[in-house]
């Protein structure tokens, strides 16, 4: 209390964390410092070049063509889909989002155009900053699906911050079901943010241990006594008995998981939005 702000503390020991947990992460030969739709160009080329031919009983697969007349197969391209801006206009909200969304996938996959403005205009719609948005995260999503490691470490780089905000809603519920208690909702508050320190504090350490290691028995055991420090932590802080405590710290576990699913999946839909 003398010497530490609990908030401050609480980003330190985070961006360290988060820092650890994405040292391993890689990607050998991809320039990651490029724009996400040059990002999904070099992942296709990289695909392409590490294709190999697949033997089938000695014959490869690439002259099975020669020996087994290929079915005449219509492929659909972008043409199929073309729609007019004043058909768009007509339609409910989701069919013109799911309409344009199969045209700018398939313009896309057969053009390799990365321009939105261009796209737009080629394909002769209104050149709206939504369908600019729309154009680009098509392409977005083709590099994700490709590539979805790139987008977690995006995603990791915001956790701190996502977790500072997230924080301060559960501790809404802890100070109800202590209502009774004598700190005020900044004092509980308090509480949680030096809680979850702690979690990076060991997990922290426990990251290090298993990348010397090349083993996952630190993160193991950090689960346990992270488990055992929460439990002790209600019980010192709030002076209430044991199976008060239990109960309250299965139902406090029900909740924050439960809200951290809810906050993840905005977090998610939101980090896309503006990845």
């Amino acid at each position: 209390m003398r010497y530490v702000n609990p908030y401050r503390f609480f980003l330190t020991t985070a961006i360290i964390f988060f820092l650890i947990y994405g040292y391993d992460n890689s990607f050998e030969g991809i320039n990651l410092n490029q724009e996400p739709e040059e990002l999904a160009k070099e992942l296709e080329k990289m695909n392409t070049e590490n294709n190999v031919d697949i033997e089938f009983e000695g014959i490869p697969f690439t002259k099975l063509d020669s020996i087994i007349p290929p079915k005449p197969v219509k492929n659909k391209t972008y043409h199929d889909y073309l729609v007019t801006q004043e058909q768009i206009d007509t339609m409910s909200i989701a069919d013109a989002f799911s309409t344009k969304i199969n045209l700018f996938d398939h313009y896309f996959k057969e053009t390799k155009n990365t321009v939105p403005v261009d796209a737009i205009k080629k394909l002769d719609l209104k050149n709206s900053a939504y369908n600019r948005w729309l154009y680009k995260k098509v392409i977005d999503f083709k590099l994700l699906r490709e590539n979805p490691q790139l987008f977690l470490n995006y995603l990791i780089g915001k956790l701190p911050f996502i977790i500072f905000i997230f924080l301060p809603i559960f501790t809404l519920f802890l100070s109800l079901i202590y209502i009774r208690s004598k700190y005020n909702y900044m004092e509980h508050l308090t509480f949680a943010f030096h809680t979850q320190s702690m979690f990076f504090i060991l997990y922290s350490v426990a990251l290090i241990i298993d990348i010397f290691t090349k083993n996952s028995y630190g993160v193991n055991i950090a689960n346990i006594i992270f488990i055992g420090y929460l439990y002790q932590g209600l019980r010192k802080f709030y002076a209430q008995g044991k199976f008060k405590t239990i109960v309250k710290f299965m139902i406090l576990n029900i909740i924050f998981f439960t809200l951290a699913i809810i906050v993840g999946l905005i977090s998610v839909f939101g980090s896309f939005a503006i990845f």
